[in-house]
């Protein structure tokens, strides 16, 4: 899983997670839900998220909604697949 901050005129900051275990819900006809359970580290100001599935399949998009405790948290994000 990878956290993306995006703002027009600066480079791109990411931070890659591998192997992060997540729950993966719907939460809307294109909302996904991630589940985590442990404080995930990112850039701050982080926008955008990009989740490559055991199948390959890319899920990426602007984050809409979340939360990051010590004990673990979630992001929403609008969905878009890659395969």
């Amino acid at each position: 899983m990878t956290v993306v901050a995006l703002y027009v005129g600066q480079e791109p900051n990411e931070l890659t997670t591998l192997e992060l275990p997540v729950v993966l819900r719907n939460s809307g006809p294109v909302i996904a839900r991630i589940e985590y359970g442990y404080y995930l580290h990112g850039p701050k100001g982080a926008n955008a998220l990009r989740v490559v599935l055991p199948n390959g399949s890319l899920l990426h998009d602007p984050i809409i909604d979340g939360r990051n405790k010590t004990i673990g948290g979630w992001l929403e994000f609008d969905v878009k697949c890659s395969l």
